[in-house]
C-alpha cells in the first residue's frame, strides 16, 4: 500500500534537510504540528526515522530531532559497465560496508556473470532488503528495462527488475548511472547544497541528470537527459542506438580511444606511441603536451559545450558539474566547454555560469543505485 503524500513529504524533508525537530518539519511542510507528531511515530516504529539529539536553539525547552535511520537495512548497489560490475553493500545514508569488482569481457555474456554475483553476495549476506542497478545506456525506470546499451548487445530489451525479482525474490530498482551518481552528488558530493543543477556525466556513454528544487527529473517513463544522443552529424559515424552521428560517438572515453587508435594506424605522430591506448594515458599525454591527446580532449570538450549551451538555453540553469572518467581532463576539457557555452549561450545565462568538477570516486554510480534502492522501498 502506497504511503499517504504528507507522510512522503515528511519522509523527505527529513532525508535532505535533517536532522529536525517536529516543529521544523511542521514548518518546512505546512503541516500542522499534530499530523506531523502522528506521522513521525509512525515512522520511528517502522524504523524508518530515529530520535538522534537535542534542538538547543528553540530558547525552551530543547526539542528532539528526527533524522534518517541509518540501520534501517542495507542494500546491494550494482554497476553494470560496459567491461566490469562494480558492487557494494551500503545503508541509505551512504555508509560501504562492501564493494568490488569483476571484469566482464565483450564475449562474456554479462547477464550470467550478474546474476552469480547477486547469487554469491546474497549467498554471504542474509540481510540485503533490495537491489539497486545502475546501467549505461537507455533505461526506462519505470518498468526496470534496459531499453539499449551502445557497450553491450546483451542489455538491450532486457527486463533487469523483472528477472532478478524473480529469480531473487527482493525489490529491484534499476536506474540510468548518470542518475545514481548524480544521487549521490547531491547527498555526499560538491552539489550538497545546490537545488538546481546540471550534472554531465562523460563516460564510455555520455548523460545528463536535470535536478530541479533537489530532485532529479526522469520524465513520465524514467527516460531523461539523453544528451549522448543528440545527433550532431546526421553523417556521422553510426549509433548503438540506431541513429547516426550522435554526441557519444564523437565524445565518449569509447570514441577518443578508438579515434587515437585509428590516427596512430595511419601514422599519426604521438607520444602514445608503445603504450596501452586508454582514456587515462591520453589524458596524461595531453597534459604533457602530446598534440594528438590534447587536440582529442579539446574536440570533445568543444562538441559537448555546443550540447552544454542549447542544455543552458533550455532550463535555465548555468550550474554544471562534470562526472565520469572524462572529468580527470580537468582544465582541458572544462575550458574549451565553456568557450563554446559562453559563445553560444543566452549571454544572461552564461554570464552566470558555474561549473565543478565532481569530488566522487569510481564506486558512485553502485552506491547511488544502493541508496536509491532502500530509498524505494521505505517509501
Amino acid at each position: 500500500m502506497k504511503n499517504p503524500p504528507k507522510l512522503e513529504l515528511i519522509y523527505r524533508i527529513i532525508k535532505e534537510n535533517g536532522p529536525l525537530s517536529r516543529n521544523d518539519l511542521s514548518k518546512a511542510t505546512s503541516i500542522g504540528i499534530l499530523t506531523v507528531a502522528k506521522f513521525i511515530e509512525r515512522l520511528i516504529l517502522e524504523g524508518k526515522v530515529v530520535e538522534s539529539g537535542w534542538d538547543k536553539k528553540t530558547g525552551g525547552r530543547p526539542a528532539r530531532l528526527i533524522s534518517i535511520n541509518p540501520d534501517f537495512g542495507k542494500a546491494l548497489g550494482i554497476e553494470l559497465g560496459g567491461s566490469y560490475i562494480n558492487w557494494v553493500i551500503s545503508n541509505c545514508v551512504g555508509d560501504i560496508f562492501q564493494r568490488g569488482t569483476i571484469k566482464v569481457q565483450k564475449n562474456e555474456p554479462i547477464k550470467k556473470n550478474l546474476e552469480d554475483q547477486i547469487k554469491k553476495i546474497l549467498n554471504d549476506d542474509e540481510n540485503i532488503k533490495s537491489i539497486g542497478i545502475a546501467s549505461t545506456g537507455i533505461v526506462e525506470t519505470v518498468t526496470g528495462t534496459s531499453l539499449c546499451s551502445p557497450q553491450r548487445d546483451d542489455l538491450n530489451d532486457f527486463p533487469v527488475k523483472k528477472h532478478l525479482e524473480e529469480k531473487f525474490n527482493l525489490p529491484v530498482y534499476l536506474d540510468d548511472v548518470c542518475r545514481t551518481v548524480a544521487y549521490v552528488e547531491q547527498n555526499q558530493g560538491v552539489a550538497r547544497s545546490i537545488k538546481n543543477f546540471l550534472y554531465f556525466y562523460l563516460d564510455v556513454g555520455i548523460g545528463l541528470s536535470i535536478v530541479l528544487d533537489g530532485k532529479i527529473y526522469r520524465g513520465p517513463f524514467g527516460i531523461s537527459g539523453e544528451i549522448g544522443h543528440f545527433i550532431i552529424d546526421e553523417n556521422g559515424p553510426s549509433c548503438g542506438c540506431g541513429n547516426r552521428g550522435c554526441l557519444e560517438v564523437f565524445t565518449s572515453t569509447a570514441a577518443i580511444v578508438r579515434n587515437a587508435r585509428k590516427f596512430i594506424e595511419n601514422g599519426v605522430q604521438s607520444s602514445l606511441h608503445n603504450q596501452e591506448i586508454n582514456i587515462e594515458n591520453i589524458i596524461n599525454e595531453a597534459r604533457r603536451g602530446d598534440k594528438l591527446s590534447y587536440r582529442l580532449i579539446t574536440e570533445s570538450g568543444e562538441r559537448i559545450g555546443a550540447v552544454a549551451a542549447q542544455v543552458i538555453n533550455f532550463t535555465g540553469i548555468p550550474l554544471i558539474i562534470f562526472g565520469g572518467r572524462l572529468k580527470h581532463a580537468n582544465q582541458l576539457l572544462t575550458e574549451p566547454i565553456q568557450h563554446i557555452i559562453k559563445k553560444n549561450s543566452l549571454s544572461v545565462l552564461s554570464q552566470k555560469l558555474e561549473m565543478k568538477i565532481s569530488s566522487l570516486d569510481e564506486w558512485a554510480g553502485a552506491l547511488g543505485a544502493s541508496m536509491l534502492s532502500l530509498l524505494e522501498i521505505i517509501q
